[in-house]
């Protein structure tokens, strides 16, 4: 480089130029590859030595601030949580009010409890209902099935369909089940049919004769129209045996667990929870099964019933789920329920939450003597109930086959009915202090 710049300029270099002008040109070089390696080498211990500092300002950002009062609100744990937002909830996560015709309750996050509404799938309205709208669904679904049409379950509804063609919809409405069917309710006016046109409604729009399936004539009626259903698209019925679809009765929180309920955030937050209290918060919950405690078990009120009325019919030997809503009205069996009334041994230790529990006349027939007392105490004996179980309701199913003295917490009208016509007594338990 040197020789090409003398060469250039005519001018010849001495030698000890040279060797200074060599000796500053590699140092300079020298100094460039030392500072390329030190980058890269910084680069590469980003998160080592070179960096100390800036480690040291992160650890002070990050350090915890001083501890508050547990019992304070804390607004920005709030804040995370939008009204009408879906909570998705954890194993840690608490359902408090578990009844099944709530709308709302509160959910315990971490030390927050938090208002919020339900959203019931169909699937988790079925699963509450009574007995005889199970029943109902049960044997109407079979009806469809023998067209060898197949079903379909989204969140509001369930579908029957074949092809690309639905024929039938299901769906529950408060405490009503409904059958749509893709049949024009004009051609059915001035007839015997009792309907509602729903095709303004979308989702509706292709199976817009609604029925409503209250009694079992109208059950009888949406058999016939589904046979004329079937006619019209040359659906041909076969004789299956009969298939019990009516699910077990689960409760809200095991529901909201399986996704088969959602929770909204209703925007309002109950309370936090002290640090202490989280754990006994939970138990009062009863998440975890554990034993009703001494305290909450029930003190009876001794006081003289009225006689029972008279029956005006005659006592069955044998009585079925499905036909007692026509064998005796519902107040006929209003008149029989007898009242007792318990209370908790004081106020201040009555349980803060009620465990639930539900228990089917079909297993009183089975694990009960003719004239046997069946109470809370007798179904956790013969574990027919959860031995955390506080207060636990009778529903009709299957048969009864004997006269039982039946004391509960509820009864479900036809499960009254049940224990009735086969001469047993039904006993209805009630808190003193809830009269």
């Amino acid at each position: 480089m040197i020789a090409f710049l003398a060469a250039g300029s005519g001018f010849e270099w001495s030698t000890g130029v040279k060797i200074i002008l060599i000796t500053v040109v590699s140092v300079m070089l020298f100094a460039t590859v030392i500072l390329l390696v030190t980058e890269i080498v910084g680069k590469r211990r980003v998160n080592g030595t070179f960096v100390v500092e800036t480690v040291a300002d992160e650890t002070a950002l990050t350090s915890p601030e001083p501890e508050t009062d547990a019992t304070e609100p804390a607004p920005a744990a709030v804040a995370e949580h939008k009204t009408d937002e879906e909570l998705q909830l954890d194993e840690g996560a608490v359902v408090l009010d578990d009844g099944e015709s709530e709308d709302s309750g509160v959910v315990v996050l971490g030390k927050l409890r938090l208002k919020v509404r339900y959203d019931r799938s169909f699937t988790a309205k079925l699963i509450q209902s009574d007995d005889i709208l199970k029943s109902r669904y049960s044997e109407l679904k079979c009806e469809l099935m023998r067209y060898a049409i197949k079903p379909r379950m989204s969140w509001s509804t369930e579908s029957f369909y074949k092809g690309r063609v639905t024929y039938a919809k299901f769906a529950i409405r408060g405490k009503t089940l409904s059958l749509y069917l893709a049949l024009s309710p004009q051609e059915f006016e001035n007839t015997k049919y009792k309907y509602e046109d729903a095709g303004g409604i979308v989702k509706y729009a292709k199976t817009p004769m609604r029925l409503k399936l209250r009694s079992e004539r109208s059950v009888r009626w949406a058999k016939e129209l589904i046979a004329l259903l079937a006619g019209v698209n040359g659906l041909i019925r076969s004789d299956t045996e009969e298939v019990d679809y009516r699910p077990e009765y689960r409760d809200t929180t095991s529901l909201v667990h399986d996704k088969l309920i959602k929770l909204y955030y209703s925007g309002e937050q109950v309370g936090v929870i002290p640090e202490g209290e989280v754990k006994e918060e939970i138990a009062v919950a009863e998440i975890a099964e554990n034993t009703a405690s001494p305290a909450a078990e029930r003190k009876e009120v001794v006081e003289e019933s009225e006689p029972l009325p008279e029956r005006g019919f005659e006592i069955l030997s044998e009585v079925r789920a499905e036909e007692v809503a026509e064998a005796i009205s519902d107040e006929d069996a209003n008149v029989l329920v007898e009242e007792k009334a318990v209370e908790p041994e004081s106020r201040q230790e009555r349980p803060k939450k009620k465990k639930f529990g539900i228990v089917n006349v079909n297993s009183l027939s089975e694990h009960y003597s003719p004239g046997e007392k069946v109470t809370l105490e007798s179904l956790k004996r013969k574990d027919l109930i959860a031995p955390s179980t506080t207060f636990y309701k009778v529903l009709a199913d299957g048969r009864l086959d004997k006269p039982l003295i039946v004391e509960a917490d509820d009864f479900s009208m036809e499960a009254v009915k049940m224990i009735v016509l086969t001469g047993g007594r039904v006993i209805h338990n009630i808190y003193k202090d809830e009269k």
